[in-house]
């Protein structure tokens, strides 16, 4: 019985692994076509594909943190994580530079909201 997995992706001409059907071709005319429709420049087309293409990257990264092949791979994509969303450790061991733990800045940024919108 063959392997499901080797369905779902072909290498490339440069030997990367690449989705089964993709064509990279037909890709770029697609993005030129939709840029000339709606007049959009390359930055702008290239900001809305990455947002577009965010919580899937968000899904794989949390998913090699919690099930990588190797335990290297699962520490790095969960102190990737980590470090997005708390900031770096600095050598005093607070975070990005703040004295306060993480709880207590968020809680600070909330409070900073409030009185600055006058609610919610």
């Amino acid at each position: 019985m063959e392997n499901p997995e080797s369905n779902e992706l072909n290498l490339n001409a440069q030997g990367q692994r690449m989705p089964k059907g993709w064509d990279p071709d037909g890709a770029m005319r697609s993005l030129l076509e939709e840029r000339n429709a709606f007049a959009t420049d390359e930055a702008t087309q290239a900001r809305q594909l990455m947002r577009q293409a965010l919580p899937v990257a968000v899904a794989g990264v949390v998913q090699l943190a919690l099930y990588g092949e190797t335990e290297k791979m699962r520490f790095d994509a969960q102190k990737y994580l980590i470090d997005r969303n708390l900031g770096g450790v600095t050598k005093e061991g607070d975070i990005a530079g703040s004295s306060l733990d993480p709880i207590e800045a968020l809680q600070a940024k909330c409070v900073a909201y409030v009185e600055a919108t006058g609610g919610l």
